[in-house]
């Protein structure tokens, strides 16, 4: 997911055929316009803003509610480049520990999301929109970092089964080709 996209442009460009598309990283490589695709796919996503300062994070919790999360746009993976703002007076050192992907790419406030746990569907997608999908998997965390993975996820068919129709509703809204 880091190969930058205006490459993989590029070999499209000199007729080369490239999958995942170059639009299709375009847009994985970058949460805002992750949030704004899924969103506009009908697929649920927590209220989000592009942080272009201090007071956009301040706004954000205005208009969500505190704590938000404060989320790199780009180059952020497995809790890095994340950090949760509880409250005002943290903005400002959660801003600066984000200096560098700030610099790189911009940052995003996110509604705060308490989730119980974490799922993940992996998928496979053929250039002609057919998908497999398979076993959903749950994930354990400590301190942001995936430390365990179940498989299958010991949760009821019915929360298995529309995490796995959410993760296909992604795929499709992304025009994703390949494992996922």
């Amino acid at each position: 997911e880091f190969i930058d996209a205006s490459v993989l442009a590029k070999l499209e460009a000199s007729g080369l055929p490239v999958y995942p598309t170059s639009a299709t990283m375009a847009i994985v490589q970058d949460k805002l316009k992750q949030f704004e695709t899924l969103r506009e796919a009908g697929v649920p996503v927590p209220g989000f803003v592009e942080a272009e300062s201090p007071e956009n994070v301040v706004a954000a919790a205005q208009s969500f509610g505190w704590p938000v999360m404060l989320k790199a746009r780009r180059g952020s993976y497995n809790g890095y480049g994340n950090l949760p703002v509880a409250n005002p007076d943290e903005v400002s050192s959660a801003w600066e520990a984000l200096a560098k992907y700030r610099h790189a790419g911009g940052l995003l406030a996110t509604a705060w999301v308490q989730y119980v746990t974490e799922l993940t569907v992996t998928l496979v997608r053929g250039r002609q929109g057919e998908i497999r999908t398979y076993s959903v998997a749950q994930t354990a965390h400590q301190d942001g970092i995936c430390t365990v993975i179940r498989v299958p996820a010991p949760l009821p068919v019915e929360v298995r089964t529309r995490a796995t129709e959410l993760a296909v509703q992604a795929a499709q809204a992304i025009d994703g080709i390949g494992v996922m």
